[in-house]
């Protein structure tokens, strides 16, 4: 029988039940598991509540299904808080699949009282090296160079993932955390979890509460607490120019409201890396394609950044 621990797990989902159920049994085969799990679910049917409430074989969490009528992984996360009655909560995403020991050794680091917020390692997300042109645009938009840079968060919110290397201590210091699978210290979370800002697909949502977490507390990466992520396609995936548009607006939410980096240059230093992304597209003939819908939406990201700050 696994243990339980005093953890409050959210996941946020939607349409997406076998998926949901693949990520759940796979908790259920971990030796460590949390008291209860939050199910926050804005799905056109109820096939996940019954998924819910069937059970699932081997887990021991209580499973707490709540339908959330508003669309998105942060609105939806913040629906569910007040249920998250235990002194850790971890966040979800809900096509995970759990490496053996993940929990148990994400309960490990943050056994440290110094550390705030800890999370797991994503194998096939991982950090790869920079090249030379990236580094120079790097330094351009952070000139104070923070090299190594896997786990970082430089300039105009530019995050890095942390590294996968057996040489690195079983715990590393970063400086923001994902949500696919973050443990973190209830007392320490903002109430709501996520800004309002933040609709639908929420991008940066986890950049903005790991960035105010860690202006209390130290936050890490269990490099031995392993996660696949299965990532699956969706509605919010479809249109590069929306999710472009999104992302230029909400890294300057992050830039300006969170690491309080208000002057011209942080402003600049948005477009400028929608500049870089277009310039890296461009010497690949095969993503030639991509190059308008990006350039579209880095425009209307920008054009609502100067319409909201001028109002």
């Amino acid at each position: 029988m696994a243990i339980t621990l005093p953890i409050s797990a959210i996941i946020a989902t939607r349409n997406r039940t076998k998926v949901l159920e693949t990520t759940l049994n796979s908790l259920a085969r971990q030796s460590h598991q949390p008291h209860t799990i939050l199910v926050a679910d804005s799905s056109d049917d109820g096939s996940t509540e019954a998924l819910c409430q069937s059970g699932i074989v081997n887990l021991e969490s209580t499973i707490r299904h709540t339908r959330c009528p508003e669309r998105g992984a942060a609105v939806q996360r913040n629906a569910v808080q007040h249920l998250a009655e235990q002194p850790f909560v971890l966040f979800l995403d809900d096509d995970i699949v759990f490496e053996p020991e993940c929990v148990r050794r994400l309960w490990g680091a943050i056994d440290d009282p110094h550390i705030g917020g800890v999370s797991a390692m994503i194998t096939n997300q991982s950090y790869s090296d920079p090249s030379i042109w990236t580094q120079w645009w790097y330094r351009l938009l952070d000139p104070d160079d923070k090299r190594p840079y896997p786990g970082r968060c430089l300039g105009p919110a530019i995050n890095l993932l942390p590294k996968n290397d057996n040489s690195l201590p079983v715990i590393v210091p970063v400086e923001w955390l994902h949500s696919g699978c973050t443990l973190y210290r209830s007392a320490l979370l903002p109430e709501p979890f996520f800004p309002l800002h933040f609709k639908g697909y929420s991008l940066f949502e986890d950049v903005t509460l790991s960035l105010t977490v860690g202006k209390g507390a130290k936050l890490a990466n269990a490099r031995t607490a392993c996660i696949y992520h299965d990532s699956q396609p969706g509605d919010h995936k479809r249109s590069l120019f929306q999710i472009t548009r999104m992302e230029v607006r909400n890294r300057h939410f992050v830039t300006t409201k969170i690491l309080q980096r208000n002057g011209f240059r942080d402003v600049l230093g948005v477009g400028l890396w929608q500049v870089y992304k277009l310039l890296a597209l461009a010497k690949s003939p095969s993503q030639w394609s991509q190059v308008f819908p990006l350039a579209a939406g880095s425009l209307a990201g920008m054009n609502d950044i100067l319409t909201e700050t001028s109002q």
